[in-house]
């Protein structure tokens, strides 16, 4: 069982392919490896020109309630509630990962079949999952994976400015990841 409970089915997708995506947008926007994600910049100016008809709402919290935004990647529009907007504008971790989170979706999910799941969400397979999808390149374009294999939590939550959490759910998947692979080494 997964923690992706909101999610929807979509085409499978690895880490190894979202990492791949990752590098290619960051490459793409001239971003190395050893500098934070310009999170606000991409929304307000990199997403205009990949879509013509990008449209970014800022609402309220009354009207988006505990959602922090919602994406509909196939009408290129990303709502983000003001206070999420807010921090993200100010460098703020969990706003900032909230945004490439709506990024992820719109990059990733555009003209994606959302499959009217035959199986509750909490029991898709996490590859399978959108929120899964979206949260794993979000992580690989904030935290690039080649530049914080080796490091602390505590240090990718400082160059990379994400929160703590953030920090440490990067680094407890990328030793899980090395395990896995140390054990099929074996």
């Amino acid at each position: 069982m997964n923690h992706y409970a909101d999610g929807v089915e979509v085409p499978p997708c690895s880490v190894a392919d979202l990492r791949r995506l990752a590098t290619q947008i960051r490459m793409a926007i001239g971003l190395t490896d050893d500098k934070p994600f310009p999170v606000g910049h991409f929304i307000e100016y990199v997403l205009p020109k990949i879509y013509d008809d990008f449209a970014l709402e800022i609402l309220p919290k009354q009207l988006l309630g505990e959602k922090h935004g919602e994406t509909f990647p196939n009408k290129h529009l990303m709502r983000l509630r003001e206070d999420v907007y807010i921090g993200i504008c100010e460098g703020d971790g969990q706003h900032r990962f909230t945004g490439m989170h709506e990024c992820s979706h719109l990059i990733y999910h555009e003209g994606v079949p959302l499959s009217l799941a035959r199986r509750s969400a909490k029991h898709l397979p996490a590859f399978r999952n959108s929120e899964w999808q979206a949260d794993t390149l979000a992580a690989e374009l904030l935290m690039p994976y080649g530049a914080v294999k080796d490091m602390s939590s505590w240090k990718i939550e400082l160059l990379y400015g994400v929160s703590h959490s953030a920090a440490q759910c990067r680094r407890d998947k990328i030793d899980k990841e090395a395990m896995r692979y140390q054990y099929v080494r074996i």
